[in-house]
């Protein structure tokens, strides 16, 4: 990298700025035109200018470009994030379906029981022998 400075600010502070390479593309390539024209060389600040825009571009495009890769890695892995959460919710689907089988056959065989357990303790026995005596 080349290391300059403009006015005690580097080159490189200044192409940090889009705008600055912006402004500075056409205004660089009129005054190739005017040198090329007059059969002139360009000076060697303009370019060293130029050679750097140059640079600029490239970097902004391979930056352009990795994001945009990152951007379809990042899609990649939201597709089976997307279909994970999908097959959870048919997950608890099915299980609240089950859940609620298995919650009245548990209250079937729990009442059951509880017949039996009455039966056993012969209470209704009792009520059939009072009737019996009356």
């Amino acid at each position: 990298k080349v290391k300059m400075s403009l006015g005690g600010l580097s080159l490189e502070t200044f192409f940090k700025m889009d705008n600055f390479c912006e402004l500075l593309k056409p205004a660089l390539q009129e005054y190739k035109q005017q040198a090329l024209e007059k059969n002139q060389p360009l000076g060697e600040i303009f370019e060293l200018i130029e050679a750097l825009t140059l640079m600029r571009d490239q970097e902004m495009a391979e930056a352009g470009e990795q994001r945009k890769l990152e951007e379809e890695g990042e899609d990649t892995f939201k597709i089976p994030r997307i279909l994970r959460v999908v097959s959870i919710k048919k997950r608890k689907e099915r299980i609240k379906k089950l859940r609620s089988d298995t919650l009245l056959k548990k209250r079937n065989v729990l009442q059951k029981k509880k017949n039996i357990g009455k039966n056993q303790r012969g209470w209704p026995q009792r009520g059939r022998l009072d009737k019996r005596e009356n």
